[in-house]
């Protein structure tokens, strides 16, 4: 074991990684795989941000970002839901300041730097998205066993709680920044992983989210309490979300105005579902007979991996 976090000997391949759920497990203690996490975060941020060092780049964003995939298996979520935000906003910003530099009216071009910020950014999200998948698969599980008509389940667990608000904003900047992150950026090269199917994942979140009962919970735009989100509040301001459509929702006083949040999030996921659907050229793709949305696009790594009869299995 070296003294960043990685393990002597171990491939970086994607589909090891992946079957290796404990790949930390005995190795170090979760406070030091925090500690290590977050210096390989900042040093990933660093090196985007000053240009320099980019030669050990790929390496260290594997490394960072398997350890982020380790961590958020864990339940309890050993992150605070500001602190993911915080996570989703510094790459947002990162994104706008590696921006792109237009050539021509209908020519883009990214930069290096701005297609590795693009790269690093969403697969943390697809990160998120992957692990947000099984959570609400087993919670929805757990739900339909404890519900009963006089007190309706919640509609998200602890850990739904954690993570959904860093979903819900990072969502808002792809509202806000279509442009900027289609064409998908470029993943790590196949030996290096891990690599979330972010499309994929993030349409099995909205699917899943979309059956959850919420009859219960009252919204709309001429009702008595205001439902405000403590992230629409962290950012108000920010500049990467100016151009966010604002909304008004409200819930009645006898709401938990807790689980009125939850719905507001999944409403706020349901609509950027569509607006992807919406797009020029769509993203998402809505199956009116299943009422499922499915992605339009995938990554180059993952395009060819559905060509090739090998990587059928997972």
């Amino acid at each position: 074991k070296r003294t960043d976090g990685t393990i002597v000997g171990r491939s970086l391949d994607d589909g090891q990684s992946n079957n290796s759920q404990n790949e930390f497990d005995g190795c170090v203690s979760q406070q030091e795989l925090i500690h290590w996490f977050t210096l390989n975060y900042i040093a990933l941020h660093g090196k985007l941000y000053t240009k320099t060092g980019m030669e050990s780049y790929t390496e260290l964003c594997s490394r960072m970002l398997r350890q982020f995939q380790y961590l958020l298996r864990q339940d309890p979520c050993v992150f605070g839901k500001q602190q993911l935000v915080q996570m989703m906003a510094i790459n947002m910003y990162q994104i706008e300041v590696a921006k792109q530099v237009n050539v021509s009216v209908d020519i883009v071009v990214r930069s290096q730097y701005e297609e590795s910020s693009l790269q690093l950014s969403l697969d943390m999200f697809g990160l998120l998205t992957e692990q947000t998948s099984l959570i609400i698969e087993r919670h929805l599980k757990a739900r339909s066993v404890i519900s009963n008509a006089d007190k309706p389940a919640p509609i998200f667990n602890s850990w739904l709680r954690h993570v959904f608000p860093s979903l819900k904003i990072f969502t808002d900047w792809m509202t806000c920044n279509a442009n900027s992150f289609i064409p998908l950026p470029d993943q790590l090269p196949a030996e290096f992983g891990p690599h979330p199917d972010i499309l994929m994942s993030l349409a099995k979140v909205i699917n899943l989210i979309r059956t959850i009962d919420r009859t219960h919970i009252q919204l709309g735009s001429n009702l008595t309490t205001p439902v405000i989100l403590e992230e629409d509040i962290e950012l108000s301001g920010f500049y990467p979300l100016l151009t966010l459509p604002a909304d008004t929702l409200q819930t009645t006083s006898d709401t938990p105005l807790d689980e009125a949040k939850d719905c507001k999030r999944i409403v706020r996921l349901c609509f950027f579902a569509d607006y992807l659907c919406g797009l020029k050229q769509p993203v998402f793709i809505y199956n009116v007979q299943q009422k499922t949305y499915h992605p339009a696009l995938k990554s180059v790594i993952h395009s060819e991996r559905s060509k090739s009869p090998a990587n059928d299995n997972p």
